[in-house]
């Protein structure tokens, strides 16, 4: 006798994920150490790629809530306020799998943490699944290609075995960027959300998946 599961069941299958969560990742000595972030253009073009500063880190679980580094927002021309209407303030985050960035980012996120910001900055990496043990690539960039205004990050000694940094592209064994790997939200930096879907878009999508599960059920009985 063949016996079927009930559709409930089996949707609930569909959209459950077992995810280990991962220990924390901190690098951070408390001692400053600023070297500013490079620019550019077309960060979807590893040919045009330039001046990531980041870090390298091991996955120690498969689920992070976010990937933070330390930064200075630093301004070329004095003030924001001396920058041309619609100046692009932001920093871009990108992750990869791997240790490099030639291939395609697992993820983008990208935000203006604020006027003035000197600290933490946190980008939402939530809808990643990671690979225990495996390593990865963190890197951010100021958006504004003309290099007037940087983001600053801070850079130390090697204090973290299972990485590097990466400074102006350059990947450098004997240090770690001020960087960090969270498993819950904390509130002492500012936290960069990646755009996610409207609930009713997402019921949407929900509905548009059952839909086609009951059409394939019904062609098969």
């Amino acid at each position: 006798m063949n016996s079927k599961k009930p559709i409930g069941a089996i949707l609930a299958g569909m959209f459950s994920v077992n995810l280990a969560v991962a220990a924390p990742i901190l690098i951070d000595d408390g001692i400053g150490g600023a070297s500013s972030t490079g620019t550019f253009t077309d960060y979807s073009d590893p040919a045009t790629r330039g001046g990531f500063h980041g870090q390298t880190f091991r996955a120690t679980g498969s689920s992070y809530t976010s990937i933070g580094f330390e930064v200075d927002e630093v301004y070329g021309l004095g003030t924001r306020a001396a920058f041309p209407a619609g100046a692009n303030f932001d920093l871009q985050f990108l992750l990869f799998e791997g240790v490099g960035y030639g291939d395609t980012a697992l993820t983008t996120v990208v935000g203006d943490p604020g006027p003035g910001h000197d600290g933490w900055v946190d980008f939402d990496v939530r809808d990643i699944i990671f690979n225990s043990g495996q390593m990865y690539t963190a890197v951010i960039a100021a958006a504004d290609p003309s290099g007037a205004h940087l983001w600053m990050t801070e850079f130390h000694g090697d204090l973290y075995s299972d990485g590097m940094a990466i400074e102006s592209n350059s990947f450098n064994p004997s240090a770690d960027t001020a960087f960090r790997a969270l498993e819950t939200r904390v509130t002492d930096g500012v936290f960069i959300a990646k755009d996610v879907p409207e609930p009713g878009s997402l019921a949407l999508m929900v509905s548009g998946l059952f839909a086609t599960f009951v059409a394939r059920r019904k062609q098969r009985s």
